[in-house]
């Protein structure tokens, strides 16, 4: 009887941490991905400001941003703080960079125009944060990403000549 209450109790104790681990675990990740999403409105207000000197243009790639010299601790904001990775070389930039800068972007664009996404996957398969031409943020899920992309190409495709 003693040996049954013993293997009672541990296993709920073990139910009860697999339950916290697993609370732990999203509250860290809900986190992350709230630290992204300021990365990406930081990133939103530089590009606002090179907007201001560019004649409302914002920049098509990361690298015109220029973030070296006393810039140099900008870079990191283009690391999504869920994947774990260092800032690389700044030629490189549009390479390793976590966010994808869409180009030929400008201010006369409608404020919900995406500026600037990340790919799915840096945050599992949950979703990606967005930046729009406003300076606004969103976390949009995986399969609203998808839509616009499908929609956007397609938009893309049926625009050429």
């Amino acid at each position: 009887m003693k040996r049954i209450v013993i293997k009672l109790v541990s296993g709920v104790v073990l139910v009860v941490v697999i339950m916290m681990a697993s609370a732990y675990n999203k509250a860290w990740e809900k986190m992350l991905r709230l630290d992204c999403l300021n990365n990406l409105r930081q990133l939103g207000l530089i590009c606002r400001e090179y907007a201001a000197t560019h004649n409302g243009k914002f920049p098509s790639t990361w690298v015109e941003l220029n973030f070296v010299g006393e810039y140099t601790n900008c870079a990191k904001l283009l690391c999504c703080p869920s994947t774990h990775h260092e800032v690389g070389i700044w030629t490189r930039v549009d390479a390793w960079a976590n966010y994808r800068l869409l180009p030929d972007r400008s201010t006369n664009d409608t404020p919900d125009q995406i500026l600037a996404i990340e790919p799915l996957g840096n945050h599992g398969s949950a979703g990606a944060n967005v930046l729009f031409v406003d300076g606004g943020t969103a976390w949009w899920s995986a399969r609203r990403v998808l839509e616009v992309t499908a929609e956007t190409t397609a938009n893309s495709v049926t625009k050429q000549p």
